[in-house]
């Protein structure tokens, strides 16, 4: 399930955040290639798919510049475009 995020309606001073479902997602990589930093790194993929919803539906082209901590845990970092069935485009991305 892919999901967009957005600030509470509540009057609270928490800052939280409200998880909206969007729909369901399938990506692949079309590329993906390593940058070996000695303690960390950085990995650059290009990736292809679909969001499917109820009330959103497209095709997803992205780009995960993803930075590899010193413990060998991968921070993913997604941008791209989703292009809907009726050819609008909409730039995304991830917030970490």
């Amino acid at each position: 399930m892919f999901n967009a995020a957005r600030r509470s309606q509540s009057n609270d001073e928490t800052g939280s955040m409200e998880l909206i479902p969007l729909g369901e997602v399938e990506l692949r990589y079309t590329s993906l290639a390593s940058v070996d930093y000695g303690a960390g790194g950085q990995f650059y993929g290009t990736m292809e798919g679909w969001l499917h919803g109820d009330a959103l539906r497209g095709d997803l082209r992205l780009t995960n510049l993803a930075p590899r901590r010193p413990d060998n845990v991968n921070m993913p970092t997604l941008r791209g475009l989703l292009t809907t069935e009726d050819g609008a485009t909409r730039a995304g991305s991830t917030v970490q």
